[in-house]
């Protein structure tokens, strides 16, 4: 993967893409078994004129995972005879920063689905909140 970041004043902003490729596989009762590649790039946002203490972000976020393969994987779904799992997901995700003292830092994300299309019957989230704890040791 790899990881950019820069400012704009008075925005800052970062792009991040990862590929996830399984370099082995796994044997289940004697059936092999291999996760599906997955893709996902993020990108964000931060406003910085709001004072030191409160920072407001928005993400986007892309997933894109390939269905899972070999004699172990997930059989194919019964209706369609197509790949049981796998699918895209695309989320928009805004947030904030709040900066409490000491080099600690508290954040949070409400991801919202934008677009869903999953292969076969899967449970995807409707939204994802996402809290946590920064600490910087300047």
């Amino acid at each position: 993967g790899g990881f950019l970041a820069g400012n704009i004043e008075p925005y800052g902003w970062f792009a991040q893409a990862i590929v996830q490729h399984a370099v082995t596989t796994k044997s289940f009762a004697g059936n092999d078994y291999r996760p599906g590649d997955t893709f996902t790039l993020n990108a964000g946002m931060r406003h910085a004129n709001f004072g030191a203490k409160f920072t407001p972000m928005l993400q986007f976020n892309y997933i894109h995972r390939s269905p899972d393969t070999g004699a172990a994987a997930t059989p194919p779904d019964a209706l369609t005879g197509g790949p049981a799992t796998g699918g895209t997901l695309v989320y928009l995700a805004p947030g904030a920063l709040l900066r409490v003292g000491g080099g600690t830092s508290v954040y949070g994300f409400a991801q919202l689905p934008v677009y869903q299309r999953v292969n076969s019957l899967q449970l995807s989230p409707r939204y994802t909140f996402t809290l946590g704890i920064q600490q910087s040791f300047d």
